[in-house]
């Protein structure tokens, strides 16, 4: 684990990924999000769980939606997240802190 707190929120990477492609093509749907940030976002969520299988030791904890093991608690990969919207001069988009705070 990257922050070394505690999984409270047994999710695992791939399911997160799967919650932030959909909420992202709702927002695009609406005209909120371009097509071209949903694709970006689709290839560095590719790219980020690419880095967390290779990085990552299992953690001995499965998700409690598809039972893969955990690699990063689900605080680090929104962060993962903040910080790509970040880095590409963006803010991040508020709606998406629905799923929960963010840690520094």
């Amino acid at each position: 684990m990257e922050c070394g707190d505690s999984i409270t929120n047994p999710i695992c990477h791939e399911c997160l990924k799967g919650e932030v492609i959909a909420w992202l093509a709702d927002q695009s749907m609406k005209g909120d999000v371009s097509d071209e940030e949903l694709e970006r976002m689709n290839f560095f969520m590719a790219s980020l769980i690419k880095r967390l299988d290779e990085e990552y030791p299992d953690s001995g904890i499965e998700c409690i939606k598809c039972h893969q093991s955990i690699l990063l608690c689900s605080y680090c990969f929104k962060r993962y997240i903040k910080d790509f919207f970040s880095a590409k001069g963006g803010d991040f988009p508020p709606l998406f802190l629905f799923t929960g705070n963010i840690k520094s």
